[in-house]
């Protein structure tokens, strides 16, 4: 998502070039373009290495851009401190400045991505990252994180998002990666729960008033609804599920659920 008008500026510039452009320099483009998709390594990763090197290099421009890049791709606050670490390490402290400008964009592109919050296109931006992440050759858990990230970090009404993981032989659900305040249920029986009663069913549950449920296990007064959806592998077998918290009722449309069922169809695939 363009969610700065920084890289619509630069798409428009990089048009113009394109129209003057002999060979060599299309050529190089389209190297350029290349070289960031996934590969051995991850598209995330060349971003973050793209990241450093600009840093290193003083590169406002391409600081900026690889900001974006790997801010849309599910980057954490506290991996950004570990890259922010390495470029100035090694180009010293003439980076800090950098650093600064830095910090300043990555925080305005959370400020803008809520505030600028458009479902349609967000879930469809959302949709081709997650592509991207789940093709990657990063671990499952990595991918899973930057999953939960995103999906808070651009959802404002999705105030708690993680995974859980299903143990088959023990017939509970264990936490696993997961965005939003710590909660005391990172083991919950099958059946038990709206996390449970998905894990049995093999069922989206959706629930706009957690109050109103009989079944709902209490994590935090701030959540008034849930929506929950099942990983299914091919052969139907329960690999874990989605859940999601809003502390707002009735939160979740049927836009949600078809957009979380695509999701976790991907994800299994990651299993």
């Amino acid at each position: 998502m363009e969610n700065d008008a920084f890289l619509k500026e630069r798409l428009k510039l990089d048009e113009q070039v394109m129209g003057i452009a002999d060979k060599n320099i299309k050529r190089f483009y389209n190297l350029d373009s290349t070289v960031y998709k996934n590969g051995v390594l991850s598209a995330l990763t060349k971003e973050m290495l793209g990241l450093v090197s600009s840093l290193v290099l003083r590169c406002e421009d391409c600081i900026r851009y690889h900001i974006n890049q790997c801010f849309n791709l599910g980057i954490s606050d506290e991996e950004l401190s570990e890259i922010f670490s390495v470029g100035l390490i090694v180009g010293g402290s003439i980076v800090i400045p950098h650093l600064r400008k830095a910090t300043g964009t990555w925080n305005e592109l959370k400020v803008n991505a809520k505030n600028n919050f458009d479902k349609k296109s967000t879930l469809t931006f959302l949709q081709n990252q997650i592509d991207i992440i789940t093709k990657s050759s990063d671990s499952k858990e990595k991918k899973m994180q930057e999953i939960v990230v995103l999906l808070d970090r651009f959802i404002p009404y999705y105030d708690w998002t993680g995974f859980y993981l299903s143990d088959s032989e023990q017939k509970k659900l264990v936490l696993g990666k997961f965005v939003g305040e710590p909660t005391d249920h990172k083991i919950i029986p099958f059946g038990k729960g709206i996390c449970g009663q998905s894990a049995e069913t093999k069922e989206v549950t959706l629930v706009d008033d957690v109050l109103a449920e009989e079944n709902y296990l209490v994590c935090s007064l701030k959540v008034k609804s849930e929506i929950v959806v099942p990983i299914l592998s091919d052969t139907n077998i329960f690999l874990g599920e989605l859940d999601i918290d809003s502390h707002k009722k009735e939160a979740f449309t049927q836009e949600d659920e078809i957009f979380l069922k695509e999701i976790c169809q991907k994800i299994a695939k990651i299993f």
